[in-house]
């Protein structure tokens, strides 16, 4: 089994090649409606709540001791839905329609 900094790190790694350019798109198409550096700190605000939402459930997981296949096939359902659901394909045809 893969050491759990290991996978961190890959999780990290993996991750970050999908949120550089989604920063690099939100800037771009926010620079003409709002300016950059209010968009960046909306998009901050979002994350650090977030990031608060998920240690709160996580120190839920860890007290019910749920397995962590059960954590990460939730985690997997939800990514896959908000994919879906606010997939990158409406981000780029709106800001297309901007230009």
């Amino acid at each position: 089994m893969l050491n759990v900094h290991v996978l961190l790190t890959i999780m990290g790694t993996l991750g970050s090649f999908f949120v550089v350019p989604l920063n690099a798109l939100l800037q771009e198409c926010s620079k003409r409606l709002v300016g950059a550096g209010n968009a960046i700190v909306v998009q901050n605000l979002g994350k650090n709540a977030a990031m608060l939402l998920e240690l709160e459930l996580y120190s839920l997981v860890v007290k019910w001791n749920v397995p962590l296949v059960g954590v990460w096939a939730v985690l997997a359902w939800c990514i896959r839905g908000l994919s879906l659901r606010f997939g990158c394909r409406n981000a780029v045809r709106s800001c297309a329609v901007m230009k």
